[in-house]
């Protein structure tokens, strides 16, 4: 599991929700129920969360919540004997290979019921570990629900020198102090064949071990707002006054991408082309465009623009170009061709221009 943590102030908390306008995918995020009889989380502080074992809404009776009226609480069933409770809830959302997403919590532990630092267990002498882990975990998946990567950080941080049985005990600096929420947050970089994720808010309980955990606020969500070009796709050789196609793989993570720009050399403009319902934006660069090249490697470069104005560049395509009868036999675009436009190349000094021609 890759764990990456950061803890911010109880102040940054809605910031770090709401950066940059970000759509959180999250259903109830703020476990907010509602009075009204004909809405989805109507009495329901937990519409679209699967919840499991020992977790309960809780409406400002218990503890004040970061915002709103409701906040969820968690806490363990009471496993003894060195045995484990696992207790929280979860969501699964959709997601786009490679795009940079945002996850966020608020979280409080209570003075009147805290949480315990685990504790390991040890084989001399025995005993069993105590405690707690309270975690925020992103699981990535592919089709199929294979899994392709986790991150997660833990949502307070427990101080092990607290003494539950020792009244004057208090965490101490650099962990959570009780009674507060404070925020975790980390970045998490959808991989390769991604389809969707699963947030879970997750309570690891030891030996029984009392204590509560309770969370507000929750934010799962893009964060970055710019188009991705996952492939550039170009013919490795093509000829002069013959046709060429060129096309990019694109998706946007909070939109549509509205058109790919493609340039040869990074200046000439050769046409836009409009992605297809898969994300791919295809061009066939015409026979009259490609008559004017002379033989050499032309770079090729494709900028992607959403329907918010934002662009990405990807600039790696270079295509081969020779004259379409290189070998003067009467036959244009055949191998004995290309092998011609190789040996040429070959004479060429290796610190040519992109193409310059012979």
């Amino acid at each position: 599991m890759n764990t990456m943590m950061k803890t911010l102030a109880a102040a940054t908390i809605a910031c770090v929700a709401t950066g940059a306008s970000a759509q959180n995918l999250l259903q109830t995020p703020g476990f907010e129920a509602s009075s009204n009889p004909f809405d989805p989380n109507f009495n329901n502080p937990f519409f679209g969360w699967t919840t499991f074992n020992g977790v309960q809404g809780d409406n400002n009776i218990e503890v004040a919540p970061n915002n709103g009226v409701w906040s969820a609480k968690l806490f363990g069933t009471g496993a003894v004997g060195g045995g484990q409770s696992d207790n929280g809830l979860f969501q699964v959302v959709p997601v786009t290979p490679g795009v940079q997403y945002t996850a966020s919590i608020a979280g409080l532990t209570p003075s009147f019921d805290p949480l315990i630092a685990l504790v390991p267990g040890s084989a001399n002498p025995p005993s069993d570990p105590t405690g707690h882990i309270p975690l925020l975990i992103v699981d990535f998946r592919g089709a199929g629900g294979v899994p392709l990567g986790s991150f997660s950080t833990e949502i307070v941080e427990l101080d092990p020198t607290f003494d539950p049985d020792d009244p004057m005990s208090v965490p101490g600096p650099g962990f959570t102090p009780f009674d507060t929420f404070v925020g975790a947050s980390f970045l998490a970089e959808a991989p390769a064949g991604a389809v969707e994720a699963q947030v879970t808010i997750l309570l690891i309980q030891f030996d029984g071990t009392m204590g509560a955990l309770f969370v507000d606020d929750v934010f799962f969500g893009v964060s970055q707002t710019a188009p991705v070009i996952n492939a550039l796709n170009v013919p490795s050789f093509g000829f002069t006054g013959v046709p060429l196609t060129v096309s990019a793989d694109v998706a946007d993570p909070n939109g549509n991408v509205t058109g790919v720009e493609f340039f040869l050399n990074g200046t000439t403009s050769l046409g836009t082309a409009v992605p297809d319902m898969n994300g791919n934006a295809e061009l066939v660069i015409s026979p009259a465009q490609t008559a004017g090249l002379g033989a050499g490697r032309y770079g090729i470069t494709a900028i992607a623009t959403d329907n918010d104005g934002d662009q990405v560049q990807q600039e790696n395509g270079t295509i081969l170009v020779g004259i379409e009868d290189a070998d003067g036999d009467g036959v244009g675009g055949t191998t004995l061709d290309l092998i011609a436009i190789l040996n040429a190349l070959d004479a060429f000094n290796a610190n040519q221009a992109i193409g310059e021609a012979p």
